[in-house]
This record gives structure tokens, C-alpha cells and sequence, in this order.
């Protein structure tokens, strides 16, 4: 059986392609150890990737260090 390894990065730039459909614009995602998902754009791209994910925990915020708007997708792990 063949084996398949992805990198952080390779998953990271795939959710930001999917992401950004959903909000229309370009989003930023990262990818922490806890499976939580952070997407950087704008409030409304945040806004629209809430919406869209509504049913899992999710939180809209502003990054002062970043300054840029985030959505928080957890894993709830």
C-alpha cells in the first residue's frame, strides 16, 4: 500500500484556494497543530467564511499584531 505525505504549507495554500471562492477574495490561511483553521482577509471575506461554516465553532476578530481581520475555524479537538 502506497503512502502519501502532505505538508503544512501544501495544506495550508489549498485552504486558502478553497476559501477564497467562498468569500470572493483573497484569503490567507494557517493551519495550527490543533487542526485549528485562521484565515487573514478582509471583515467581510471573514464575514462570508463564517457564514458558510456556521454550523462548526467559528470567531471573527481583529488582529492589532496583524492588522488584518481573521476567522477561526476550530476543530473542536
Amino acid at each position: 500500500m502506497t503512502t502519501f505525505t502532505i505538508s503544512i504549507e501544501a495544506l495550508e495554500l489549498e485552504h486558502s484556494k478553497e476559501m477564497s471562492k467562498i468569500a470572493k477574495e483573497l484569503v490567507t490561511a494557517r493551519l495550527y497543530d490543533n487542526e485549528d483553521l485562521f484565515l487573514f482577509g478582509s471583515e467581510l471575506a471573514c464575514l462570508r467564511i463564517a457564514q458558510a461554516n456556521r454550523k462548526k465553532e467559528t470567531k471573527v476578530a481583529y488582529s492589532e499584531n496583524l492588522s488584518t481581520f481573521y476567522v477561526a475555524i476550530y476543530s473542536n479537538k
